[in-house]
């Protein structure tokens, strides 16, 4: 494969993960694209990477640019890597909203360009063992906890974080979303720091996401019910369990009646009618398998797993979600007058 010359536009905390990954694979000669000096001096002393200031001191071709910029940036960075004829990578959320999203997804479809948004979790080894077991899903369930971490402070929780739960709801449910509801608060800043939703599909799909980037405890986690198995799959400790029921548990256990069979039967219910396997996951590092992915899409010119569309269309509900937030807080405040103290009259 031919060694394709990469701008990674961004050194900050993903910025230098992204940097130091596309370093390590052979077919990419990486630039890092950063404005600070001091960012720009840890980069080449840590990792011996070239940097530049801008774009337009990149001498000869450049083959693509994965975008690690804040969000407000996103569409004129990758806009201006467009004109230039390269492939894309962008982080997510792909844009600040979704018009600029679907301007930019039609400019890289005009200009026969790849345009690969980084939802990552797509990459998670867990998500990829699950993903093949997991057909027509009935409900799911997501849990994304976190510190706050003072990064990502210039959007709200549901694009933050949320929106992985998002996408990855949308890879499994391909119907549309019928309705959506949502609630959430702020806690530092004006954005929203905790979020819960729910949303329901056309072919009946229902899923329940939470979020919160103020959390004691750190969580990335979801359930998935199908009509065949129940799936807990731990993003985070990347483990898959699966419970299977076996196959007329429903007769075997109506037959059931006395207290010594009942007893049994509780006791091994997840051995015997319940039975929990844990699926092989396969390691590997999520970042560099869509950095991997990215390089051969631009080589053969193959489609890649989360498309500048599937970020368009996660962004959209992200939006929408947002918007019901603000709706309910509006309705609540409107519901509750204000109080007024009442003194006693003599």
């Amino acid at each position: 494969m031919k060694t394709k010359k990469i701008a990674v536009v961004g050194a900050g905390h993903l910025g230098r993960i992204h940097a130091k990954l596309a370093a390590s694979i052979e077919s990419i000669e990486p630039v890092v694209v950063e404005p600070s000096s001091d960012a720009r001096a840890f980069i080449e002393k840590e990792h011996g990477i070239p940097t530049v200031e801008s774009l337009d001191q990149i001498d000869g071709v450049l083959d693509g640019g994965i975008v690690v910029t804040p969000t407000q940036t996103h569409f004129s960075v990758a806009a201006d890597l467009l004109d230039r004829g390269c492939h894309l990578l962008l982080e997510k959320p792909i844009c600040a909203d979704g018009a600029s999203a679907t301007d930019l997804c039609e400019r890289a479809s005009q200009l026969g360009r790849t345009l690969q948004v980084g939802h990552v979790e797509r990459f998670n080894p867990a998500f990829v063992a699950a993903r093949p077991l997991i057909h027509q899903p009935k409900y799911i369930e997501t849990t994304r906890l976190t510190p706050y971490s003072f990064r990502a402070t210039d959007v709200s929780v549901i694009l933050d974080l949320m929106i992985h739960d998002i996408d990855l709801v949308l890879s499994m449910v391909k119907s549309k979303v019928l309705s959506i509801q949502a609630v959430g608060t702020s806690v530092v800043g004006p954005h929203l720091a905790m979020a819960k939703a729910w949303l329901e599909f056309n072919n009946g799909t229902v899923a329940c996401l939470t979020a919160s980037r103020c959390s004691y405890t750190s969580q990335r986690a979801m359930q998935v019910m199908t009509a065949e198995k129940h799936l807990h799959i731990d993003l985070a400790g990347q483990t898959v369990n699966a419970v299977t029921p076996v196959e007329g548990l429903a007769d075997q256990l109506r037959g059931i009646t006395s207290p010594e069979e009942v007893q049994a039967a509780k006791d091994g219910m997840f051995e015997k009618w319940l039975p929990i396997e844990a699926v092989t996951v396969t390691p590997q590092n999520a970042i560099l398998a869509e950095q991997l992915e990215f390089v051969r899409c631009i080589e053969t010119g193959d489609e890649p797993t989360v498309t500048g569309w599937d970020g368009r269309d996660a962004l959209l509900i992200a939006e929408q979600l947002e918007a019901v937030v603000k709706t309910t807080q509006s309705k609540m405040d409107s519901v509750l007058p204000e109080r007024h103290v009442l003194h006693n009259v003599a």
